[in-house]
């Protein structure tokens, strides 16, 4: 249980980091012929604060998990 507790924030991150490398800025370009540049800039700020959350999140639960889940888990 803790080696998987422990592998879960890697594997997920890893999922986040491949998902992100597959971006394709072309769409983004088609995008901008339906909508105003202003609103996909403000998108794209609201996206990228996502992801600070997101990883916040990620990084937490590493913490998490490292400190005291393992020694909540030893003990039951």
């Amino acid at each position: 249980m803790k080696l998987i507790l422990r592998i879960l924030p890697i594997i997920y991150k890893t999922f986040i980091w491949i998902q992100s490398s597959s971006f394709d800025p072309e769409s983004v370009q088609n995008l901008s012929n339906y909508i105003s540049s202003s609103l996909i800039l403000f998108l794209g700020i609201c996206f990228e604060l996502a992801h600070l959350v997101e990883f916040g999140i990620l990084i937490w639960n590493i913490v998490f998990v490292t400190y005291f889940g393992c020694s909540y888990i030893s003990k039951t």
